[in-house]
């Protein structure tokens, strides 16, 4: 693995971090303004459910 590779690995593990620190209203508010598409053709009718199950359940 080059420097910048483990670099980009570092800088990606800290950005999840801090994203996985936004509060309660923060993620409401960001669901509530989410533009609402059709979901991918490849995607299955059961990993549909569970991504909008996930999605009622911090809304």
């Amino acid at each position: 693995m080059t420097p910048d590779e483990t670099q980009q690995q570092k800088d990606f593990a800290m950005l999840l971090q801090a994203l996985k620190q936004g509060s309660s209203d923060e993620v409401k508010s960001i669901l509530a303004e989410r533009e609402s598409v059709a979901p991918e053709d490849a995607l299955s009718a059961a990993a549909i459910d569970r991504v909008q199950q996930r999605i009622k359940e911090f809304s």
